[in-house]
């Protein structure tokens, strides 16, 4: 009888169960798509977050590499400067080392002169002898 009854309309409480499940439907279907909707959202939020970040940390590198690029390049001159600096002390002590070698040939010529000058009138006195 409830075959017949819901060809022709069915019974008032059929048609009022009918329309519950037409509308629990409806909003299952709907809040299924504000779900998919949200979830979709939160994605593409996600997403946008990802990339702000990898352009962050790209921007962090970019500078940390710039500065290390720097200081780097700083350090180099220093230590040039510093190399540069101990080689010039360096000539400075082989020139004043070469003068002073110059001079102690010079006072060597002068005795080994003055020796050979001794020599000489040594042996003079002994064959006047």
């Amino acid at each position: 009888s409830s075959g017949i009854n819901a060809e022709y309309g069915g019974s008032e409480k059929e048609r009022g169960v009918e329309k519950l499940r037409k509308k629990f439907a409806a909003n299952f279907v709907s809040r299924g798509m504000l779900e998919r909707k949200v979830k979709e959202e939160r994605q593409l939020e996600e997403k946008k977050t990802r990339q702000l970040h990898k352009q962050w940390l790209a921007e962090q590198r970019r500078e940390r590499d710039t500065y290390l690029a720097k200081r780097h390049e700083r350090q180099r001159e220093k230590m040039v400067s510093q190399i540069a600096a101990v080689a010039e002390q360096k000539t400075a002590k082989i020139v004043e080392l070469e003068m002073k070698a110059d001079m102690y040939r010079g006072v060597l010529a002068k005795i080994q002169g003055e020796s050979k000058e001794w020599d000489e009138r040594l042996d003079r006195l002994q064959r006047e002898m």
